[in-house]
């Protein structure tokens, strides 16, 4: 009896909406910056978050919102060195939070090198000896808007919000 009164309210109101998705391994999620990072500001290991670029759906159902949080770990950062050596930063994205508070693991990086390598050479007035002056390498930053595309590393089961 249970299960023609499901069968006939499935019948009333018409085709049931998707409850919940599994979305796949490798399910391309877009993140960005909202702020600016410089190696000035970044220790290695420090979390940082970024936002998810836009609304994602799959099979119909929203998966990821538009700016849900996504956290990303520093895991390499340095200012300019000396002889011409780039500054670096390195953000390893971690995860995001589904539309239904899931936390998805993700796989992701960005990455932001310096790439100016400045050397002078001045002589002394003698021409006796040489005097190397090395100039820090190019400065860099990881700007607002940057992104990149990461995936999800498994499969992660999730239930289609209330639109």
């Amino acid at each position: 009896m249970f299960a023609f009164l499901v069968a006939a309210s499935l019948v009333q109101s018409g085709t049931p909406s998707v409850l919940e998705v599994t979305l796949p391994k490798r399910f391309a999620v877009p993140v960005r910056m909202d702020i600016e990072l410089t190696p000035s500001n970044l220790e290695q290991g420090t979390t940082v978050e970024l936002r998810v670029a836009h609304d994602l759906r799959w099979r119909g159902c929203l998966v990821f919102r538009a700016d849900a949080p996504v956290t990303a770990i520093v895991s390499e950062v340095h200012g300019p060195g000396m002889v011409g050596k780039p500054s670096l930063i390195v953000l390893d994205v971690q995860r995001a939070l589904a539309a239904d508070s899931t936390l998805v693991p993700l796989s992701g990086s960005i990455r932001a090198e310096g790439d100016d390598f400045t050397m002078e050479s001045i002589g002394a007035a003698a021409g006796v000896c040489c005097l190397a002056l090395f100039v820090p390498g190019g400065r860099q930053r990881i700007g607002k808007g940057a992104g990149t595309l990461a995936v999800t590393t498994t499969e992660a089961r999730i239930r289609c919000p209330d639109e």
